[in-house]
């Protein structure tokens, strides 16, 4: 009932695929050297370090609002953190949807790139900051402006995935 496809039977005939761009280069894959030029280098690299910077702080942000108080953290319940993570993917989702295209008009997409790249030092200084506000005051109106002072940073943040996709998707390597 079925037949089985074999790599000759997709193959083009030679006067088909004389019109057809890179249809000779479908047979045989790029070397691995050619295909990790410079340029490509350097994106997958940067993009490396990106996902690392974000995965590491997605990571830490359940765990510091988790942990005690005296050990550095916020010391806040399960239920309680899953809505300050809900209200920050709200407020990035929101953002996103409102700004990001806005933003990369004006600013361009490697601009933007390096700005949501740069908020993640402000992300790394400000969790310190808000467990000095809950030692000396506990869980107050500061340390609830502090979270939402992390949220505005790492919503930011996120807009260095979308401006790498728009700059390998608009630049040709």
């Amino acid at each position: 009932m079925f037949q089985s496809l074999s790599a000759a039977s997709l193959s083009l005939p030679a006067e088909a695929s004389e019109g057809i761009p890179f249809a000779s280069s479908v047979d045989k894959p790029l070397p691995l050297r050619q295909l990790l030029s410079y340029p490509v280098f350097i994106s997958v690299a940067n993009f490396a370090c990106l996902e690392f910077l974000d995965t590491s702080q997605s990571a830490l942000i359940p765990l510091f609002l988790a942990m005690p108080i005296k050990i550095g953290g916020l010391g806040f319940d399960p239920r309680r953190i899953g809505y300050i993570l809900g209200v920050y993917r709200a407020v990035t989702a929101m953002f996103m949807a409102t700004y990001f295209s806005k933003i990369v008009r004006y600013l361009g997409e490697r601009r933007t790139c390096v700005l949501a790249i740069s908020t993640f030092l402000l992300l790394w200084v400000i969790f310190p900051v808000i467990n000095l506000f809950a030692r000396h005051s506990g869980i107050s109106i500061g340390v609830w402006t502090g979270n939402f002072l992390w949220i505005v940073p790492k919503t930011s943040a996120d807009m260095a995935f979308g401006s790498f996709l728009f700059f390998f998707l608009f630049n040709q390597f």
